[in-house]
Order: C-alpha cells, then structure tokens, then sequence
C-alpha cells in the first residue's frame, strides 16, 4: 500500500504511508500471525520469529500454541529466543558440538 487519500480539514490530500508500513511486522500479511507476536514480544527478526515459533511448538511446549495464555506464550517467546540466541553463541556451539559427540 503506497497510498491513501483522505479527507484532512475538508480537503483532499494525498498521503504516502510507504514509511507507515515499511518493516513494519503488524502490517505485512506474509508473516503467520504467531510470526508476528514473537516479533513484537521478542524484537527479533522475521527469519528469527520462524525458528522461535518452531522452538516453542517442538522443544518449549511440546504442543500447539493456541492453548496457551497470554502470558505463557509471551513468557516461552522471550525464553524461546534466548535460548536460540545461546545455542548461536560460541559457548552454545561448543556446547552442542560436546552434545553430540
């Protein structure tokens, strides 16, 4: 959507609401809605929220995410990616590598 007209003080004029949009996870229909919670609790990433969002289903709950509370779906979003972003790190890598040997 890169315009939208409106009537402003009985006037016509043309908005540009690309800025608006833009980035804007809230706003872009690609992204699954659980996608688009995970973005705004965590601040991650739309590459991210995907693998959050598997995190959560697969290793956090170990069930579909529309049981869970407000809370609990925030609270397993924050911890989800913190655990991801530890698992990045070189102490995770290092870890995960002692894991699996």
């Amino acid at each position: 959507m890169k315009t939208y007209k409106g009537q402003i003080d009985e006037t016509w004029k043309e908005v540009d609401l690309t800025d608006f949009f833009k980035d804007n996870p809230k706003y872009d229909n690609s992204i699954p809605t659980y996608q688009k919670s995970i973005i705004e609790i965590t601040g991650c990433n739309k590459e991210d929220a995907a693998e959050v969002e598997d995190y959560m289903r697969n290793t956090y709950f170990h069930s579909t995410l529309d049981w869970q509370s407000k809370a609990q779906f925030n609270k397993g979003a924050r911890e989800s990616y913190q655990d991801i972003l530890w698992m990045r790190s070189p102490e995770g890598v290092e870890y995960m590598k002692y894991l699996t040997n």
